[in-house]
């Protein structure tokens, strides 16, 4: 099975590029550069207290807004993504803060780069997309396969209150949640097989917020 988004996250995507898009029209984003995305809080966490020679790719990048970030932190950032059209977003908002990363189509499940090609691998708002046990750790081998030290991951965990409440719907005859949640005892896991430790799981609060970052690195 092709690891590139599912078909049901389609809309989805749609609907941000579109709003991706009118927010740079509209100039209510600012400089992109400043324009992190909140819900992810990477460099506020202190998820990213990396030396500035360090290889980041972002997996998927998406708009581009942690990769332009990261680049005006003076890291060396490359982007990839699995749909062309949000390449094109986060190139044009690159072009807009002058800064010239590469920009490549990518599926997670075949990358093409060479073994530990990167320092870290960046790779938020996917791992939600998975609706299976096999295709999470296909994905994982190879975030570890190219990662030469570390790997910071988002994904939904179930113990939320908006994730139980979700279940609870779909149990009583509602609308079942196209986001699959995942336990940080399974993320754990698939990152064990690949010679990977957890560091530390981020989260402000985990009964509130469904969202988490994951920082794993390589047990040398």
């Amino acid at each position: 099975m092709s690891c590139r988004r599912p078909s049901h996250a389609d809309s989805d995507r749609l609907t941000r590029q579109a709003q991706v898009r009118r927010q740079y029209r509209a100039g209510l984003q600012g400089p992109p550069g400043n324009a992190t995305d909140r819900r992810d809080g990477a460099s506020r966490s202190g998820l990213c207290p990396w030396p500035k020679n360090r290889r980041v790719l972002d997996l998927p990048c998406g708009a581009g807004r942690v990769s332009v970030h990261l680049a005006m932190q003076g890291y060396h950032m490359s982007c990839a993504d699995h749909s062309e059209a949000m390449l094109q977003i986060a190139r044009e908002s690159l072009a807009v803060n002058a800064l010239d990363c590469p920009v490549e189509r990518q599926d997670i499940e075949q990358l093409t780069y060479a073994d530990a090609q990167f320092d870290t691998i960046v790779c938020f708002r996917l791992f939600h997309h998975f609706p299976t046990q096999t295709i999470r750790q296909r994905a994982v081998s190879e975030l570890c396969r190219v990662a030469r030290s570390q790997v910071v991951i988002s994904y939904s965990s179930p113990w939320s209150a908006s994730s139980i409440a979700r279940r609870l719907r779909a149990l009583f005859g509602g609308r079942k949640s196209q986001k699959f949640t995942t336990s940080l005892k399974e993320v754990d896991a698939c990152f064990r097989t690949q010679g990977f430790r957890l560091v530390k799981d981020f989260a402000r609060s985990p009964f509130l917020h469904t969202l988490h970052v994951a920082l794993f690195e390589r047990v040398q």
